[in-house]
C-alpha cells in the first residue's frame, strides 16, 4: 500500500529552511540588539511569557518578509 507522500523524495520545508533560519537569527539579533531602545514593556524578561515575545515574534516575521521581498521563491518549490 502506498500513502501520498511516503517515499516521494526530498520533503521540503515550507517557505525554506533557509529563508526560516535567517528570518530568526537576523529578527533576533535585532530585537537583542535594540531591546534597551525599546519601552518596558515590550522588553522580554526571561521565563516568562509576556508582551517580549510578541515583539521579537514580529521582529523575525518582519524580517521574514523582507526576504520574501528580496529573495523571491522559486516556481515549482
Amino acid at each position: 500500500m502506498h500513502i501520498q507522500g511516503q517515499g516521494s523524495g526530498k520533503r521540503r520545508w515550507p517557505g525554506g529552511f533557509w529563508r526560516s533560519f535567517i528570518a530568526i537569527v537576523a529578527g533576533n539579533t535585532l530585537y537583542y540588539s535594540l531591546l534597551r531602545y525599546l519601552p518596558e514593556a515590550a522588553q522580554h524578561q526571561p521565563f516568562l511569557l509576556d508582551w517580549g515575545l510578541v515583539v521579537d515574534l514580529w521582529f523575525c516575521v518582519a524580517v521574514y518578509g523582507l526576504t520574501l521581498l528580496f529573495w523571491p521563491l522559486r516556481k515549482g518549490r
